[in-house]
C-alpha cells in the first residue's frame, strides 16, 4: 500500500475571470468532496444539502473572489483542516521561481530550513562526514535570487493549506540542485560572521538505491547509520520504501552494543505505508497495532508482529514538519505504545494520501480521502505528531553548530 503525499506545481496559464468556469470550480470542489470523502456522515453536516445552500451564492458571484468565498466556506462546514482552496496566483509566482531554481538529478550535500524567518543550514546530509557548508551557515541567495524573495513566495502559497511546514521544507530543499559536477552559486553568511560571503558549492549525484513504485517517477532510497557521541546508535533514512526491509535489521545488528537508539525521521515524507509495521517488528516484544486506516470503502490494519530478539534499549524517534504519512503512523505508534520518546517538532499532519487538483479556475484544490486513526485514538491528519519533548532548531543553537533534537534525545537515553 502506497501512503505518500504527493505535491505538483504545473505550470498555469491566466485564467479569464468567467463566471461559468468560477461556478464550475465551485461544482467539482463540491463533487470530490462528496466522492472522495471517507465518511460524510461523521461530520454531521448533510453534503447534499450544503451544496443546495451555498449553491444559490456561487450563481451570484460576481468576482473569483466572491467565489473563493463562498468555496471556502463551504468547505468549512466539514470542520476538518486537511481540506483548502490554495490560488493560482500564488502558484504563478512560486512557479516563476522554480524555473530559475530547479533542476533535477544534482543535489548538494546539506539539508536546508527555515528557522525564524532565516534559510538556515541545519544538518549535514550524510552521518560520517561534514557538508559544503557548515551548520548554522544562513544563506541569503541562490543563483543571484533573494532568499527574502523565495521565503515570501512560499508563504504566499502555502498560507491557506494545513500542511504548510511539509511544502515549504520541500520546496526550499528543491532549489539546491542542478546537474551533478557543476557548483551551485550563493550568497551566504558563515556561522559567526557578520560579512556575507560568495560560494560556489559542489552539486552531486544522489547516492543511494533507486526504486520506481507503479507511474511515479524513480526515488532514491537513502539510508545511513552511526554511532554517536556516548555510544548511542543513530539511523537516518529518507522514505520508507522496500530496500527498508533488509537495511533496518542490519543496521540494529551494527548498532546492538549500542546503550539506545534515535531514528531520525526528520524530513522523512513516508512512502509504503505497511514498512511501519516491518519496522515496528523490531523495536517490540509483545503483538499488537499502530492503529487503523479508514476509507470510504475499505480498513485497513497496521499490525505489530514482533521479530524474534526484537531491540529491548531505549529509543527515541525524531520528528519535524517534513516528517509526513508513514512516519507519522510510526512515531505516532512507539509514542501510543510508549515504546519510546519523541523528540523534534510538530509533524505534517499529512498521515494520509493527500492531493492537490487543478480546478476549471486555475485555483488548486487540496483534499485527502482517508482518515487514519492511532491505537489510542488520535486523528493524525491534519493534526500531526506532537512530540513529547519540543526541540525546534533555533538560530542561536545553529550558529554555534548544535542539534537540539539529537543531544535532548542523547540526553534522554543516557538517564534511561
Amino acid at each position: 500500500m502506497k501512503i505518500f503525499l504527493l505535491l505538483t506545481l504545473f505550470s498555469l496559464p491566466v485564467f479569464p475571470k468567467d463566471s461559468q468556469i468560477d461556478l464550475a470550480s465551485f461544482e467539482k470542489v463540491w463533487k470530490m468532496i462528496n466522492d472522495k470523502h471517507w465518511d460524510l456522515k461523521s461530520t454531521g453536516v448533510n453534503w447534499q444539502d450544503i451544496h443546495d445552500q451555498y449553491y444559490p451564492r456561487a450563481k451570484k458571484a460576481q468576482t473569483r473572489a466572491e467565489m473563493r468565498t463562498v468555496i471556502n466556506e463551504m468547505i468549512s462546514e466539514l470542520g476538518q483542516t486537511h481540506f483548502g482552496l490554495l490560488q493560482y496566483e500564488a502558484f504563478e509566482e512560486l512557479e516563476e521561481l522554480r524555473d530559475k531554481l530547479y533542476f533535477p538529478n544534482g543535489t548538494v550535500d546539506f539539508i536546508v530550513e527555515l528557522v525564524e524567518g532565516r534559510m538556515m543550514v541545519t544538518r549535514p546530509l550524510h552521518l560520517d562526514k561534514p557538508g559544503s557548508l557548515p551548520v548554522g551557515t544562513e544563506i541569503l541567495s541562490i543563483r543571484n535570487i533573494p532568499v527574502k524573495e523565495i521565503v515570501t513566495a512560499l508563504s504566499k502559497t502555502f498560507q491557506q493549506s494545513s500542511q504548510k511546514g511539509l511544502y515549504t521544507t520541500r520546496e526550499c530543499q528543491s532549489y539546491f540542485s542542478g546537474t551533478p559536477g557543476e557548483s551551485l552559486p550563493l550568497t551566504v553568511k558563515l556561522p559567526n560572521q557578520k560579512t556575507e560571503t560568495a560560494k560556489d558549492v559542489p552539486l552531486f549525484q544522489p547516492t543511494g538505491i533507486s526504486q520506481q513504485m507503479g507511474d511515479l517517477p524513480p526515488m532514491v532510497f537513502q539510508f545511513e547509520s552511526a554511532v554517536i557521541e556516548q555510544n548511542i546508535g543513530l539511523i537516518s533514512f529518507n522514505i520508507f520504501l522496500f530496500p527498508l526491509t533488509q537495511a533496518f535489521p542490519a543496521a540494529l545488528k551494527k548498532l546492538e552494543h549500542c546503550d539506545g537508539l534515535i531514528i531520525d525521521l526528520r524530513g522523512n515524507g513516508g512512502g509504503v505505508g505497511f514498512l511501519a509495521s516491518n519496522l515496528a517488528g523490531y523495536l517490540f516484544a509483545e503483538r499488537g497495532k499502530l492503529g487503523t486506516m479508514y476509507s470510504k470503502d475499505s480498513e485497513i490494519n497496521f499490525p505489530i508482529l514482533p521479530r524474534p530478539n526484537p531491540w529491548n534499549k531505549p529509543l527515541a524517534i525524531i520528528i519535524d514538519s517534513g516528517s509526513a504519512s508513514t512516519s507519522e503512523i510510526f512515531a505516532a505508534g512507539i509514542q501510543d505504545h510508549k515504546r519510546g520518546r519523541v523528540f523534534g517538532t510538530q509533524s505534517a499532519g499529512a498521515a494520509l494520501p493527500s492531493f492537490i487538483e487543478r480546478l476549471p479556475n486555475g485555483d488548486r484544490f487540496q483534499y485527502a480521502f482517508a482518515s487514519y486513526l492511532s491505537v489510542k485514538g488520535r486523528y493524525l491528519e491534519g493534526n500531526g505528531v506532537t512530540p513529547d519533548t519540543s526541540t525546534p532548531h533555533t538560530y542561536a543553537d545553529l550558529i554555534q553548530g548544535q542539534d537540539a533534537a539529537i543531544e535532548a534525545a542523547v540526553n534522554w537515553i543516557k538517564n534511561q
